[in-house]
C-alpha cells in the first residue's frame, strides 16, 4: 500500500519528513490483518484511518516549504487526504450505528 503524493521534490527538509512519515504509516497499513468477519473489519477500518489520520495532522504540522511548491502540495495532497479523512470519519460513524453492530458487541 502506498500513499498517493509522498514523494515530492529533493530528500531533504519537508521532503525527507514527509517519505518518512509516509513510509512509517505505510508500515502499520501493511501489518493490519485481513478482517475476516464484521467485527474485525470495523477494527481494521478504524486502524486504517488511524494511520493515515496520523500522517495526515503529522505532515499538517510539519512547516511546508514556501511558495508554488508549498502550495502545490496544499492542493494536490492536504487538501484531497483531508477531503478523504472526513470521508473516512462518516464511514466510519455509520459503522457504529446500532444495526451495524453484531448482537452481543
Amino acid at each position: 500500500m502506498t500513499l498517493a503524493g509522498c514523494t515530492v521534490g529533493r530528500p531533504s527538509g519537508f521532503t525527507a519528513r514527509s517519505n518518512d512519515t509516509c513510509r512509517d504509516a505505510t508500515k502499520v497499513i501493511d501489518a493490519l490483518h485481513v478482517p475476516r468477519d464484521p467485527i474485525t473489519a470495523l477494527g481494521y477500518a478504524l486502524d486504517r484511518y488511524t494511520a493515515v489520520e496520523r500522517a495526515v495532522s503529522t505532515l499538517t504540522d510539519s512547516s511546508l516549504p514556501a511558495g508554488q511548491r508549498g502550495r502545490e502540495l496544499r492542493e494536490r495532497w492536504m487538501r484531497p487526504a483531508r477531503a478523504s479523512l472526513e470521508a473516512g470519519l462518516t464511514d466510519c460513524a455509520t459503522l457504529f450505528t446500532p444495526q451495524h453492530i453484531a448482537p452481543g458487541v
